[in-house]
């Protein structure tokens, strides 16, 4: 007589989440993007703001390809003319160069120092504060401690105390805004990440056989997303005012580089003389691209509220 085997139990695999489980996460980040677009569409303020934004890129890294200008040998001959010159729309400074491929050229520096600068620190201060909340205790009051301490002190003190002390490059500059900017988002995170380790979808991850890295790359880090592109917008509009105030004080880039906080700087020099162009441009285009990140991050943290009241996860 045959028997019939029993079949063997299935041993879910730790850490494998469920195809179900899979689609309905998914499902709920289409959602919460298209929720997050909704409320971008609706807030007009957001749109000028992407629209100045995706155009002054395009001004600083498209342009040149178009408008060719020799932005590394002066031309004492053409400098100080105004603007409506002939080869020279929006004039030209001291030494000779085109504003408007200045412009172009400081504009890149700028941008890809403000931008690179707020994603590193954005991204740090988001480890820092997610891994700080999660293990609390001593090692959470040591790691904010940390964050404490560095908090008082002065930024722009920090970044030209550190610039005279090693040679200023690209590399450098943004390595030294991100290092003042990481601890607002530190906070931001570490608050955020108190209250969800212990949500259940985090004490089934310790159930299913995940440890503290899971749990902070696949739950907490994941869940402040939100925290963490808002406060990217705002970075970028404050590292780029960092760039201007050390280009200001004369800690810049060395040339042939620029970046329009030098441009200003070097432009009030010469306001006395009447050269008003020298300050209004470059001053026009920091004042925009600030603003314009500005109205993106207010839309942002109006969108992520909207999903939070709308959500149940």
């Amino acid at each position: 007589m045959n028997e019939s085997k029993a079949p063997s139990p299935v041993v879910p695999t730790p850490l494998a989440t469920p195809l179900p489980a899979r689609a309905a996460e998914r499902g709920r980040w289409t959602r919460r993007i298209r929720g997050i677009g909704r409320v971008l569409v609706a807030y007009k303020l957001a749109v000028a703001g992407v629209i100045i934004v995706v155009a002054l890129a395009a001004f600083c890294f498209v342009g040149p390809m178009v408008y060719h200008t020799e932005q590394v040998h002066g031309d004492l001959a053409a400098a100080n003319l105004p603007p409506g010159s002939p080869g020279h729309p929006l004039g030209t400074d001291d030494v000779g160069f085109d504003l408007l491929g200045r412009l172009m050229l400081g504009g890149r520096t700028s941008l890809i120092v403000g931008i690179c600068a707020a994603i590193f620190a954005t991204l740090f201060g988001a480890v820092w504060g997610a891994v700080a909340g999660y293990i609390g205790g001593v090692g959470d009051m040591l790691m904010m401690r940390v964050v404490d301490a560095l908090s008082p002190m002065p930024s722009l003190f920090i970044l030209i105390f550190i610039s005279h002390i090693l040679p200023l490059n690209l590399l450098l500059l943004i390595l030294l805004v991100s290092f003042v900017a990481w601890l607002g988002p530190a906070r931001l995170v570490r608050g955020e990440s108190l209250s969800l380790k212990v949500r259940d979808f985090v004490q089934a991850g310790h159930t299913m056989g995940g440890g503290a890295t899971h749990a902070i790359v696949r739950h907490l880090l994941p869940n402040t997303a939100g925290t963490m592109l808002v406060n990217a917008s705002f970075q970028v509009a404050d590292a780029i005012l960092y760039v201007a105030a050390l280009s200001y004080l004369g800690i810049s880039l060395p040339p042939p580089n620029a970046d329009w906080g030098t441009m200003l700087s070097n432009g009030t020099q010469f306001t006395h003389a009447g050269y008003w162009w020298m300050i209004v441009f470059p001053g026009a285009a920091i004042v925009l691209v600030v603003m314009a990140f500005n109205l993106i991050g207010e839309a942002l943290s109006d969108a992520f509220t909207t999903r939070t009241r709308g959500s149940n996860v």
